[in-house]
């Protein structure tokens, strides 16, 4: 009922992975599911909150992954733009396959999509650096700050081959227009590990919202720490967290480029590390 079941044609999907975000930054969370060979992936975009619309084709996404077998897909902001990316990591069930089907390859590319801002996405992949130029079969795959530099690198988890640790090392050729901040949040009365929470950033007159998730991806957890991209803007001017309880925390002119710790009702201290 809610127009997230069946893809732009009307038709079921052989869906893997499954991402949620706020992808044309309207302040609702968009889904994105990867799906099987010779069928776009499902990109629902909400309309209002009130139900989604599959924009597969039409985002731009869904020609270039059309014919790769889709299995992890991560979303994230790795150029800190303050507008979320995806990244589809893909290879066939079995290299058998490749007797009878040669188009069907078992080791494929993983594809990296540029967000404009706007939900239109364009791959760039090819052009991304060494670490997007690995063919494997990948499968899982997962966004995560390893270095702590403030930008989010990439896991992946391939078949019949290594684990890929790909570092986002992103120019920003102009570091004054790239600020961030982490947040690290601990539940008292909620769940420690904070799932469930909901964060809200208001920086330079944007507004970014994310919500803290135990699994994404295909069989995949992403990093918890939510990481908010804040331009040229050297503080956030709000950081407002709705934690599983129900309780509310706000912070105020939080300053950028480093990670902010927050407990639940206490308060928050600023940290060097997490």
């Amino acid at each position: 009922m809610l127009g997230a079941a069946y893809g732009e044609g009307g038709l079921p999907g052989g869906s893997m992975g499954v991402s949620a975000g706020d992808l044309d930054g309207d302040g609702w969370q968009d889904i994105v599911v990867a799906n099987y060979e010779d069928q776009t992936p499902s990109v629902y975009m909400s309309v209002g909150g009130r139900f989604f619309t599959d924009r597969g084709v039409a985002s731009g996404i869904g020609g270039p992954s059309l014919v790769p077998l889709q299995w992890g897909v991560v979303l994230a902001d790795f150029d800190l733009d303050g507008a979320i990316d995806v990244y589809l990591a893909g290879g066939h069930v079995t290299s058998r396959h490749e007797v009878r089907y040669p188009r069907s390859k078992f080791a494929q590319r993983n594809l990296l999509f540029r967000n404009d801002g706007k939900g239109r996405f364009r791959e760039i992949g090819e052009r991304a650096g060494p670490g997007m130029a690995l063919i494997y079969c990948s499968k899982g795959a997962a966004a995560g700050d390893f270095d702590n530099d403030g930008d989010m690198d990439i896991a992946v988890v391939n078949k019949s081959g290594p684990v890929n640790l790909l570092r986002n090392d992103t120019p920003r050729r102009n570091p004054a227009r790239h600020n961030w901040v982490r947040l690290v949040l601990e539940g008292r009365k909620s769940n420690r590990d904070r799932i469930g929470a909901r964060v809200r950033v208001v920086a330079g007159g944007v507004v970014q919202k994310r919500e803290v998730r135990a699994g994404s991806s295909y069989a995949s957890t992403e990093d918890i720490r939510p990481l908010f991209a804040l331009g040229a803007a050297t503080v956030a001017d709000s950081v407002e967290i709705r934690w599983p309880s129900g309780r509310r925390d706000l912070l105020t002119s939080v300053s950028a480029n480093r990670t902010v710790r927050v407990i639940e009702g206490v308060g928050n201290e600023l940290a060097a590390h997490p």
